[in-house]
């Protein structure tokens, strides 16, 4: 399954048929496949990490019913997804099943994420999607040496 089976959107710009990369054949047999993301990261340039910055949107998703349930089963499932940067890999999940008690506006990120294979009771949880996606990227000199 690709990140794009999912009804995530594509950065503006980026083509509606994003290139297909190989990973070798375990890749294949476990019916992962590398996609082009599309997502623009300059290396050594500065982002704007604050809400008071300019912060730039890659994309803009009309939420119909059809998307919400697709999401929501993806959150309620633990679809997560991985993604390369330099070949250093970086994972996250798509959302996150929580109590429906939380604030409105409250940040909840993907950064405090739960094991994907952790599994309990989500009668009384509400799916939670992550909008925002934070990279964080080390170098040294001309070498990406971190990603997260």
């Amino acid at each position: 399954m690709s990140f794009y089976s999912l009804p995530f959107c594509k950065p503006s710009g980026a083509p509606d048929k994003l290139p297909s990369l190989s990973d070798g054949l375990g890749s294949m047999l476990e019916g992962n496949e590398l996609v082009v993301s599309g997502i623009k990261i300059l290396f050594k340039e500065m982002v704007p990490s604050s809400p008071d910055q300019q912060v730039e949107t890659l994309c803009t998703l009309e939420f119909t019913k059809e998307v919400v349930h697709e999401l929501t089963f993806a959150v309620r499932n633990h679809y997560w997804y991985q993604l390369y940067l330099d070949d250093l890999p970086l994972w996250g999940m798509v959302g996150e099943m929580l109590s429906p008690n939380i604030q409105e506006g409250a940040v909840i990120d993907d950064s405090r994420q739960r094991d994907p294979a952790h599994d309990h009771d989500h009668s009384e949880e509400q799916a939670f999607l992550y909008t925002h996606k934070s990279f964080s990227v080390a170098y040294n000199e001309n070498r990406v040496i971190l990603a997260r």
